[in-house]
């Protein structure tokens, strides 16, 4: 391959992965303020940007994970707590 077509190549890769990023960014709702804060309310991903944006889906990321764990905790709870009220009841009527 030619000198010419690699840098092609590489410019497609890069702004096919500019594209993600933006896409995943929308997402899962990262918050906008912060990275135009951080950037000056630069418009959008650009390849010098990038690795501010992975930092705050990575950081909203968490949070979801995080969300994520709570809920699941909570499902696990949940059918103990019926299941001791069950016994009470259940323990109470045979009295």
């Amino acid at each position: 391959m030619n000198l010419q077509r690699t840098n092609q190549v590489s410019d497609i890769r890069v702004n096919w992965t500019v594209t993600g990023v933006e896409s995943l960014f929308n997402k899962i709702n990262c918050d906008r303020g912060a990275i135009d804060d951080m950037l000056g309310a630069q418009a959008g991903v650009s390849d010098q940007n990038m690795i501010q944006y992975l930092g705050i889906i990575e950081q909203r990321t968490n949070e979801l994970l995080a969300v994520r764990d709570y809920q699941q905790s909570k499902v696990i709870i949940l059918p103990m707590e019926i299941s001791v009220s069950l016994s009470l009841c259940l323990l109470s009527t045979h009295r």
